[in-house]
């Protein structure tokens, strides 16, 4: 058994299909970031069924000419929400990923999902709250990022062209959520959701419910287009510019703050 753990705040969402999601938000060492599996490198994934998929392929493009270059630049500050991560765990000897969630089991001190996971805290079994450590064996269990695959990408590539120390990020931690999976005996639980069904749900509710800024939104946020900074030179203007002013576009033909 390879046994992995770490250390976090413990939290709880359930409801649904008799399910419910443990998680624990953490900051995860940068030097694990390479323990994170993207969802195209699953083995088998290319032959899933339509159903099945839960994540696009990574935009390598993107990743090489838009957060690489973000990330290694020195003169910018970096930093980004939780990348939401999930324990899928897999048959060693298909290396397919397990279609039955396990049943929840609550410990004196701890609650497990079979093999899978364990997670102790002080909290624990009766409040999933406070502080936690989850343990996990990376033989059995894939780390899969859910949200956040593109900039996993980007610091994978980053340590491993470079290196840690010579892109001067070795200090860094990674802001992280990990879900676990587990069932529960209540009356509606639907015995035939399997961990892909869970993982498709999340990721499409995930990306389906941002907010995408308007076009106007994104001009006034754009710090490295040349168009963008000389329009909000000019909004600035109008914005500090006296009332009745003439020499100035009225700031209210604006809609600057929409």
């Amino acid at each position: 058994m390879t046994k992995h753990c770490i250390t976090g705040e413990l939290g709880a969402f359930g409801g649904g299909m008799g399910l419910r999601i443990l998680y624990i938000q953490c900051a995860m060492p940068l030097n694990d970031i390479k323990q994170i599996t993207l969802a195209e490198k699953l083995p088998g994934s290319d032959r899933w069924p339509v159903r099945d998929l839960f994540q696009r392929d990574v935009d390598y493009e993107r990743v090489n000419k838009g957060i690489i270059p973000w990330l290694s630049d020195k003169n910018k500050v970096k930093f980004f929400a939780p990348i939401t991560l999930a324990l899928l765990p897999f048959d060693a000897t298909t290396d397919r990923i397990e279609s039955e969630i396990p049943r929840l089991n609550r410990g004196s001190a701890s609650v497990s999902a079979g093999k899978i996971f364990e997670l102790s805290g002080d909290e624990l079994p009766s409040k999933f709250s406070g502080r936690a450590t989850l343990a996990w064996d990376s033989k059995s269990c894939h780390l899969v990022a859910l949200d956040g695959q593109h900039r996993v990408a980007a610091l994978q590539e980053v340590i491993n062209s470079k290196g840690a120390e010579a892109a001067g990020i070795v200090n860094w931690s990674i802001p992280v959520v990990i879900m676990c999976i587990v069932r529960e005996d209540l009356p509606n639980a639907d015995k035939k959701v399997s961990f892909l069904d869970v993982a498709r749900s999340v990721f499409v509710y995930i990306n389906t419910q941002a907010k995408t800024p308007t076009r106007t939104r994104k001009i006034l946020l754009d710090d490295e287009s040349p168009s963008a900074i000389i329009a909000q030179e000019f909004v600035e203007f109008s914005h500090q510019a006296k009332t009745g002013d003439s020499s100035c576009y009225p700031l209210s033909a604006i809609e600057w703050r929409d």
